[in-house]
């Protein structure tokens, strides 16, 4: 039983749009990376904060699009509902959100909030991957799944770790709180 023309193409123009709306946020990012790198020491913890708007912004929403994207090409599965996909990339923009205002412009709670949910988002897309994984055919590329849930369980340790790194005064001792308070 072979799908009709029509459906197909409808289905390769829908994927498409849907990376290219995907991607704009990708793009949005970068964007504000540039703008970031420009406003230089204006912006409170302006080296921190240009590092992580290009990793945990840019770098991080892309490797959500796309590895997905790649483990159904690579397992030759349906694509998973986009519902699930959409909810994902706005959590974890949220939440990239959080990180960024909580660290530059406090409060911490701000920024550990969003670090909990950035681990949790990431820890969500690495069940999806696993459940694709066993929903498909061993394949000749299937292996490689395996590497991206690990490069996720990395992602969820390091935004753990980071939003439970001990509060430090100027004077350098320890004060109560969960994040550090970047210095300008």
């Amino acid at each position: 039983m072979t799908e009709r023309p029509e459906t197909v193409q409808l289905a390769q123009r829908s994927r498409a749009s849907w990376h290219l709306r995907a991607n704009a946020i990708v793009v949005g990012w970068l964007a504000l990376t540039v703008v970031v790198a420009l406003a230089g020491d204006v912006l409170p913890a302006s080296r921190w904060l240009l590092i992580h708007v290009f990793l945990l912004g840019a770098v991080s929403t892309a490797i959500l699009i796309w590895s997905e994207h790649f483990t159904v090409a690579l397992l030759r599965v349906r694509t998973p509902p986009r519902r699930g996909s959409l909810a994902r990339l706005g959590v974890l923009n949220a939440a990239t959100v959080a990180v960024l205002a909580g660290v530059s412009a406090g409060p911490w709670q701000v920024a550990a909030a969003g670090a909990a949910l950035v681990a949790g988002v990431v820890v969500w897309h690495a069940a999806v991957l696993v459940l694709l994984v066993r929903q498909a055919l061993p394949g000749r590329f299937g292996h490689v799944i395996g590497w991206y849930v690990s490069a996720a369980g990395a992602l969820a340790a390091g935004a753990s770790w980071a939003g439970c790194w001990p509060r430090t005064s100027g004077t350098g001792r320890r004060t109560s709180g969960c994040m550090p308070r970047m210095p300008r």
